[in-house]
């Protein structure tokens, strides 16, 4: 794993273990619709709403 900045994390592991957890978010890559100014308020939103879980997982094309 590599840390990029304030608790966000690169997976260059294909398993990452995860102890003691309640709740978790998984969001999808905003870019895949684009990058306008309504899919990137939408994407802020739910970023603000993950922040109450113990860890959110955003899964992203390569």
């Amino acid at each position: 794993m590599v840390n990029l900045n304030r608790g966000i994390q690169k997976i260059v592991r294909p398993v990452l273990e995860v102890a003691d957890f309640r709740s978790f978010s998984v969001l999808g890559d905003p870019g895949c619709d684009g990058l306008g100014a309504e899919i990137m308020a939408i994407f802020a939103d739910l970023l603000s709403e993950a922040a109450a879980t113990d860890f959110t997982l955003i899964l992203v094309r390569p």
